[in-house]
């Protein structure tokens, strides 16, 4: 593997790249400023890129006769239809990716606790949801790190989020290049590591490198 390659992140826009908050506003965050030398972004903001103004009036997630609506109390609008239509379109279209940083509590890009209100009206009440985007995320790549800003100021799950990057970009690589010996270095310099994430599921592994197949890894 070329030193110079480096793993891809899906990002927040808004996180220190542009000023597309609902409010105008850029939110400066350390980590991810730091990281910019070590990984390759790709920066999404999905509420501008259906369309909606920065600033413009908040958005949020309504429950309306039992589906999950975009919705903009200000002027009524629902872009449930628009944000579907954009998701599946950026993941189809979406090429290699190891990982996502995303807004936290944004009905389009949270992926926890953010608000989902049980009717139009906030007096109903709420409950927890994910946002519409991030939903497409989790669905599209449930075996990648997909993570808030702000619970990667948390050392322990920074340094998880990391592991889980690199190490599925490093076997990417591995996959790329169809080969037993790669995939047997690999295996060698991560063991430890994998052992401590799942101790028999590295047993598994540990099976599958052992045979030598030619082309066993276009059946990993």
């Amino acid at each position: 593997m070329k030193e110079d390659k480096k793993p891809t992140i899906v990002v927040s826009r808004c996180l220190g790249f542009c000023n597309c908050r609902y409010n105008g506003d850029m939110i400066s965050d350390k980590f991810v400023e730091k990281l910019k030398k070590y990984v390759n972004y790709i920066t999404v903001c999905p509420e501008v890129d259906i369309g909606l103004e920065t600033p413009r009036k908040p958005i949020r997630l309504i429950l309306e006769k039992e589906k999950i609506e975009l919705y903009e109390p200000h002027s009524g609008n629902v872009y449930t239809r628009e944000m579907d239509e954009y998701s599946n379109e950026f993941f189809k279209s979406l090429e290699e990716v190891h990982g996502f940083i995303l807004k936290g509590r944004s009905p389009s890009c949270g992926t926890k606790n953010v608000k989902l209100y049980l009717g139009k009206e906030k007096t109903i009440g709420s409950k927890k949801s994910i946002g519409l985007f991030a939903s497409y995320a989790i669905k599209n790549y449930p075996y990648l790190p997909i993570e808030e800003e702000g619970r990667l100021t948390n050392h322990a799950i920074r340094e998880h989020f990391l592991i889980k990057v690199y190490i599925f970009f490093k076997f990417k690589e591995v996959e790329k290049s169809n080969s037993i010996k790669e995939l047997i270095k690999f295996h060698s310099n991560n063991k430890y590591l994998l052992m401590a994430y799942n101790r028999s599921q590295l047993k598994h592994l540990g099976q599958i490198v052992a045979n030598d197949e030619k082309n066993i890894l276009m059946k990993l």
